[in-house]
């Protein structure tokens, strides 16, 4: 499973701006190109969110993601390509952005919630790691169990 880098909001993404040395929707093309040479992409995982949980980026962050999923799935070659995304954590540490946290994940419910070929994980249970940001190693497994139930979820509803 190819991974693009992240780490960025969506309008960086968008713009194809450099974080950590890397082109991020360059990346993205590179890693999906390449899936695609040797197998068939058969769905993304979203996660993303905590850069654009800001007063200045929040009014962009559906318009961004909507795009996003749209470019993925062009690259990909299936206006139907499933994609799952997933909730951030609203974890103590993160009292300062806890609104802004909120709103992503109401964006990504209502996104993946108008399109039926999407799908919200949800992150209730979770814990975080030291920055209170980021799932600790248990949480990502959880999360990732998550994802692949959604992901499974998808392509049986899509076969039928």
């Amino acid at each position: 499973i190819p991974c693009a880098v992240g780490g960025s909001s969506t309008a960086d993404w968008l713009s194809d701006s450099i974080y950590n040395g890397v082109r991020l929707k360059s990346n993205l093309t590179d890693k999906l190109t390449w899936a695609m040479k040797y197998g068939t992409v058969k769905g993304i995982i979203w996660h993303q969110g905590e850069s654009d949980a800001t007063a200045a980026k929040l009014p962009c962050y559906k318009e961004n993601t909507e795009a996003l999923f749209k470019y993925f799935r062009d690259v990909a070659g299936d206006p139907e390509l499933p994609i799952v995304a997933g909730e951030l954590g609203l974890f103590p540490g993160v009292e300062k952005n806890r609104l802004e946290y909120l709103q992503i994940n109401e964006i990504l419910s209502d996104i993946t919630g108008e399109d039926p070929d999407a799908m919200l994980v949800h992150s209730f249970g979770t814990t975080p790691k030291e920055d209170n940001v980021h799932f600790d190693g248990p949480s990502q497994r959880m999360m990732g169990k998550r994802y692949a139930l959604a992901w499974l979820s998808l392509v049986q509803s899509r076969n039928k």
